[in-house]
């Protein structure tokens, strides 16, 4: 039910990399992505389930409904635990 007519993906760019204070990355691949693009980032580059569980959350993309939900969930718990680091 939520519009994202507005919304569009873009590339991260070493302009916006470098202004962030923490990157959060899904799985390992797109972590080493970015490092291997940007090796002297100083900016940290986390994995958002290594706040959680530490099992990677892939992408749902030809999964169905059920892998959809739990891949949301992982997502949610994650942001859950960095939000508790985040105001400590």
């Amino acid at each position: 039910g939520l519009d994202l007519t507005g919304h569009r993906s873009a590339w991260l760019s070493r302009e916006v990399a470098e202004r962030a204070s923490l990157l959060v990355q899904f799985d390992e691949e797109n972590r080493a992505s970015v490092l291997d693009r940007y090796p002297d980032l100083a900016v940290p580059v986390v994995r958002l389930d290594a706040l959680n569980d530490g099992v990677e959350i892939t992408d749902p993309v030809d999964g169905g409904q059920a892998d959809f939900q739990r891949c949301y969930q992982r997502i949610a718990s994650g942001i859950q635990a960095l939000m508790g680091l985040l105001l400590r």
